[in-house]
């Protein structure tokens, strides 16, 4: 069972801490130095993180409590029978979120089946080893990742007219009021495109400006976009979803936009594509979680 240290069972630290998503200031010294005009050409080069991976997968339980406990105020930790829990990189776990601390510690305490430890159970462990064992360590590789989407960004591209007109509707339904949204509450113009094989080239200055709001994100939000970007394909659909312009439902919905077309038309393959649809959930609704912790 999960057990709290009486000293927070005294105080409000219950309530959600929302100090983990916070914009850093824009004058960050570790901006990205991109050369704006190519974006269109832009590689990602390998991280300077260290690989770490969890080693315990398929390892029997070796403890039997799990307990939160405040670190410093408004910092927590979990203790796993009273020892501190550590990343896989052997960082100190210290998070300012009461509740994102304790749906770790509810992770590990779940962890009791045959099959012994299964990291892919631990969404949010998960999340929160990559923010601190490789976003802040390389927060450039991190940019670089989500900003490589932007030529290619599944948003950004729409059916013909021709013989594709349901599909067509269903991408105007959906990557539309995203786009008018960025335009209208950003001022950023985005390019669009009735052929995938064409790369989009993007205004300087709307580049700039999706330049500027990647680079103020601190790790755990660098690490939401990531995961997100990658899952959906598209930047521009996951900074709407971390800024809750739209919900899980919906970022689920628009980044499965034309896989789903396809399935209604040609079928599912069970074992393939259903877990496709599978993965795409507990992806989004990890990092859904996240956010709101």
């Amino acid at each position: 069972s999960i057990n709290i240290f009486s000293k927070l069972r005294n105080n409000n630290n219950s309530k959600c801490i929302n100090t983990i998503f916070r914009f850093h200031s824009a004058n960050n010294n570790n901006s990205i130095d991109y050369d704006k005009n190519s974006l269109s050409m832009l590689t990602v080069a390998s991280s300077t993180a260290p690989s770490v991976h969890f080693t315990l997968s398929g390892r029997k339980r070796f403890y039997k409590y799990v307990q939160v406990y405040e670190v410093e105020h408004g910092k927590f930790g979990v203790l796993l029978d009273g020892k501190h829990l550590k990343t896989p990189a052997k960082n100190s776990l210290v998070l300012p979120s009461l509740e994102l601390t304790l749906a770790i510690a509810a992770e590990w305490d779940n962890q009791s089946g045959i099959k012994g430890i299964q990291p892919s159970l631990m969404p949010m462990m998960t999340l929160v080893c990559t923010a601190l064992d490789q976003t802040s360590v390389d927060m450039e590789y991190s940019r670089h990742v989500c900003l490589s989407y932007l030529p290619s960004d599944t948003a950004l591209y729409f059916a013909s007219q021709e013989g594709e007109e349901a599909l067509l509707n269903k991408q105007k339904k959906y990557f539309d009021p995203i786009i008018t949204w960025f335009k209208n509450y950003y001022d950023i113009e985005l390019n669009k495109s009735n052929s995938s094989a064409i790369r989009l080239i993007h205004d300087k200055k709307s580049i700039d400006k999706i330049i500027n709001l990647v680079e103020r994100l601190d790790p755990f939000a660098l690490t939401a976009l990531q995961s997100a970007t990658m899952e959906l394909k598209s930047i521009v659909l996951a900074l709407a979803f971390i800024a809750r312009k739209i919900s899980y439902d919906e970022a689920k919905l628009a980044g499965r936009l034309e896989e789903e077309y396809q399935l209604d038309l040609w079928g599912l393959v069970e074992g393939g594509h259903d877990m496709d649809r599978l993965n795409t959930s507990v992806r989004l609704s990890s990092v859904d979680s996240f956010m709101r912790m």
